[in-house]
């Protein structure tokens, strides 16, 4: 944590034991939580560095868009000190369609418009010889057909392995890992999920147990140091408020030409808050706090009522891309009521509770695409196939 300062009197006790700017413009609630994640942090961190896999020596794979990819070894090379081009490889997603979602509109893109260059990483032209003696592998840009990508990789596996799904839908850590487990029940391979890393300030990320987690701490430190672990991949998935909102702004947008938030998305994203906030706590998970999530997340941002943050996060969420480009806002729409928000309105029924909020939004979504995109949701009902029961369902992700 670095060396102690002396702080003036007037500083509180939390101010003193805690980072330097952890804790500005919050409250105590507020501090307390962001102390307690902070700790818990540093302490996965530390317990990485114990791990026997060494990426400085062992090679890491990547499969994105060509783009992304160089962002990402990027990010890598620089976290990871005196780390080379020949240890990072990747393969684009041009050459591995196959393991691609049929996207409602087409297959997935980067979100850079530019195209990128690969000086930081090795590009590879098949499966086999991007995970040839690979420490870990990294699945960037999006939903990808799990199933598909599992049956590609799992036979070639001759070791563990440490999988990142960086940027990925809810719980795509369950629906992959259990494809490999069911094909190598051999070997032990760490399925993590994180957020997309590079467009928020702190990372939230986790593992299918914990101890998943730990193990892949180093590798995922790799790609961001603005870690904050979750509890679950359910806590993970619905502090990802992100995809959540994202709809929400998209929906206005393409039915007004513009983003307006005014007394009815407020009432909207609170209504969200409390039904999310019911299902995060059926799993044991944290009251889920909207204005505390985005004002971590947004960067420069000294607002602190709802409205003012909704109005930031919609500036800087929808800046490039999405505001020139119709297309690209109606794919980004479709995806995230697809690989987010539906999987978690499946999830609350099977947990018996009832989300209106999220049912309208959901509605709003399929009217302005003119599309039924509940017919083209990621199904999540294997998860009652491997449990009996709910309770069972729930004991499962609170163990």
């Amino acid at each position: 944590m670095g060396v102690l300062r002396y702080w003036p009197a007037q500083k509180s006790h939390l101010e003193r034991i805690a980072p330097f700017n952890l804790l500005q413009d919050h409250s105590l609630f507020s501090q307390i939580a962001s102390l307690g994640r902070h700790f818990s942090t540093t302490q996965l961190n530390s317990n990485a560095l114990d791990l026997d896999l060494n990426l400085a020596c062992l090679p890491i794979a990547m499969i994105g868009p060509c783009n992304e990819l160089e962002l990402f070894a990027a990010h890598i090379a620089r976290n990871l000190d005196g780390i080379g081009r020949q240890s990072i490889r990747g393969l684009d997603l041009s050459l591995a369609r196959s393991f691609c979602r049929q996207g409602l509109f087409r297959d997935p893109v980067s979100r850079f418009a530019k195209p990128g260059d690969t000086e930081a990483f090795t590009p590879v032209k098949s499966i086999v010889e991007l995970l040839d003696g690979a420490g870990a592998l990294i699945v960037a840009g999006g939903a990808y057909d799990y199933e598909v990508l599992a049956r590609a990789i799992g036979p070639i596996l001759d070791r563990s392995l440490t999988i990142i799904l960086a940027g990925c839908p809810f719980m795509a850590s369950i629906e992959l890992g259990r494809h490999l487990d069911a094909l190598r029940p051999d070997l032990i391979l760490d399925v993590i999920e994180m957020d997309y890393p590079f467009d928020r300030r702190q990372v939230n990320l986790a593992g299918r147990t914990r101890n998943e987690l730990r193990r892949s701490m180093q590798a995922a430190c790799s790609i961001s140091q603005g870690l904050m672990p979750a509890s679950s991949v359910i806590e993970r998935g619905l502090s990802d408020l992100k995809s959540i909102l994202m709809p929400v702004f998209l929906v206005d947008m393409l039915f007004r030409d513009s983003v307006s938030v005014d007394a009815d998305m407020v009432d909207l994203v609170l209504r969200l808050q409390a039904e999310i906030s019911r299902l995060s706590q059926i799993f044991q998970g944290p009251h889920l706090d909207f204005c505390t999530i985005l004002t971590e997340d947004l960067v420069a941002t000294k607002q602190s009522d709802i409205s003012s943050l909704l109005s930031q996060a919609g500036k800087q969420w929808l800046s490039g891309d999405c505001m020139d480009h119709a297309d690209l806002a109606r794919q980004t729409l479709a995806d995230c009521v697809i690989d987010h928000l539906l999987p978690i309105a499946q999830l609350a029924r099977m947990c018996g509770l009832s989300t209106p909020a999220c049912d309208s939004l959901l509605s709003n979504a399929s009217m302005t695409l003119s599309i039924d995109l509940s017919r083209h949701a990621r199904d999540i009902a294997y998860l009652m196939q491997m449990h009996e029961t709910t309770e069972d369902l729930i004991e499962y992700f609170n163990g």
